[in-house]
């Protein structure tokens, strides 16, 4: 099933749930340290749960770039795929392009965007809009 990021009829791929979940897992077990929405709690109670109202936006964008920035610090082969059984690794295992040198790169769409550029925008046009973004799944 694929996931996606909506304002109003505007639709932005993520990719499939178990991808967008990692993203999520990933920020919950390295840079919360196990404590949901302990330090970015749009990302992690709003957009986890399906939407960011649109007077959370501005913070939810402060959010995401200080998780973009924190990422950095961490190598690919720390990535999470799943915060529930942290077992689980990615389908691809550790065969990831060798320009993604970080967790930061670690996030590509199943368009083959950058996550954290797809997210930004479409947070910047919810801002534009007067709308709250929503997380779908088609």
């Amino acid at each position: 099933m694929s996931v996606g990021l909506m304002v109003g009829y505007n639709w932005w791929t993520v990719g499939e749930g178990s991808f967008f979940n990692s993203f999520f897992s990933t920020i919950y077990v390295q840079l919360e340290n196990k404590d949901w929405g302990s330090k970015y709690p749009v990302i992690m109670n709003k957009l986890y749960f399906g939407d960011i109202p649109l007077e959370d936006i501005e913070s939810g964008i402060a959010e995401l770039l200080s998780i973009q920035e924190e990422l950095k610090k961490f190598p690919p082969h720390d990535i999470i795929w799943d915060f529930e059984d942290l077992s689980v690794t990615p389908p691809w295992g550790n065969q990831i392009a060798s320009h993604i040198t970080n967790l930061s790169q670690y996030f590509i769409t199943s368009s083959g965007s950058d996550l954290f550029e797809v997210m930004l925008t479409c947070f910047r046009f919810a801002l534009e809009e007067g709308q709250n973004v929503v997380v779908k799944s088609i």
